[in-house]
């Protein structure tokens, strides 16, 4: 099982690097909660064990790993920063679901995560409208990860096709544009 803090500094790294480069939203700490949960939920779906142990906790804003949000509440709104751990960090699993977890939710602004985590019927939604508890239990989020999987990103580089040059002039290899387009 990761530790929370390698799986923060995974997602708040990768958000600084890609904003850096106009790429991308910074990350906030709203909008890490909403990365944790989700990376979370697709980590039981696709493997039966969670990514770290810290609870899900239902707030106002959505679903809040506590012990994370106190480690990062006095950036108030502001971008978050992070080293990088290291790739021994995560086991191979881990590491695809976080990688596959961002590509996905990358594409999203906060206030669509944060809607995607209010909509009815999801685990948000059936403490913070529903109960007295305000822990959203592991077995209610596999349960509801488990109808929307998260796609494997290791599939789609499997569907690139292999384009082999014509010929090699000095070295570099030269392709047919056509024989290119024509593998679409």
């Amino acid at each position: 099982m990761a530790m929370l803090q390698d799986v923060s500094s995974f997602f708040i790294a990768l958000a600084q690097d890609m904003s850096e480069m106009d790429m991308g939203d910074a990350m906030t700490n709203l909008r890490l909660q909403k990365m944790l949960y989700f990376a979370q939920g697709w980590m039981l779906t696709r493997h039966g064990v969670p990514l770290f142990q810290e609870s899900i906790e239902a707030w106002k804003l959505g679903p809040v790993v506590p012990q994370c949000y106190e480690w990062y509440k006095g950036s108030g709104c502001y971008p978050l920063r992070a080293e990088m751990p290291p790739r021994e960090a995560f086991t191979t699993d881990e590491y695809e679901v976080l990688l596959d977890t961002w590509t996905e939710l990358s594409k999203y602004s906060t206030s669509q995560l944060i809607n995607m985590t209010h909509e009815p019927g999801t685990p948000w939604d059936k403490v913070w409208n529903h109960s007295k508890q305000r822990e959203i239990k592991t077995e209610d989020i596999k349960r509801f990860f488990s109808k929307m999987p998260l796609e494997d990103t290791k599939d789609k580089i499997r569907e690139i096709p292999v384009v082999e040059p014509l010929y090699r002039m000095e070295g570099v290899p030269v392709f047919s544009f056509r024989e290119v387009w024509e593998h679409e």
